[in-house]
């Protein structure tokens, strides 16, 4: 009975390792070059947790959009791009877009489930990725008749 092994290795990045044949021979010699990960540096138990950014200005998403003047040139552009990109979007219905000068908010409007698709949607190509910077949510508000809205921020870079 034969037994055989076989090695996978997986390369995360770059190019997989090469190992050049022997002058005069169709074998290959020597092992590839293959980098072994190190184990991650987990921070100590009183080590303070990262915490996520909050714009650099320490005010709430809605008190940071409202403090922007509204450039009207590129704030009118803008607005009805992401109102054509949204055609692409499913699910939730967009109630409502305001731009100022770095960045727009967006009313999204629906039930759970829709506006669930709404958001995986804002980021992907359907939605905003690659458009805008950043997507930043806000918790979804239940309303009287049981459907969310949802307050979108997509910062951009200017």
């Amino acid at each position: 009975m034969r037994w055989f092994v076989v090695a996978i290795l997986l390369s995360c990045k770059g190019d997989p390792p090469s190992v050049t044949p022997a002058p005069g021979s169709a074998e290959p010699t020597g092992a590839p070059n293959v980098a072994v990960p190190q184990r991650p540096v987990l921070p100590d138990a009183g080590t303070p947790r990262p915490t996520l950014p909050d714009q650099g200005s320490g005010k709430p998403a809605e008190a940071t959009f409202e403090s922007e003047a509204r450039d009207v040139g590129w704030a009118a552009d803008t607005e009805s791009t992401i109102q054509q990109r949204f055609e692409k979007v499913r699910g939730a219905k967009l109630s409502g877009t305001e731009c100022r000068q770095t960045q727009c908010k967006l009313t999204i409007v629906g039930s759970e489930s829709d506006v669930a698709q709404t958001i995986a949607d804002l980021e992907s190509h359907r939605g905003l990725h690659g458009y805008a910077k950043n997507i930043l949510l806000t918790a979804p508000a239940k309303k009287p008749d049981g459907t969310l809205e949802l307050r979108a921020f997509a910062i951009f870079e200017r």
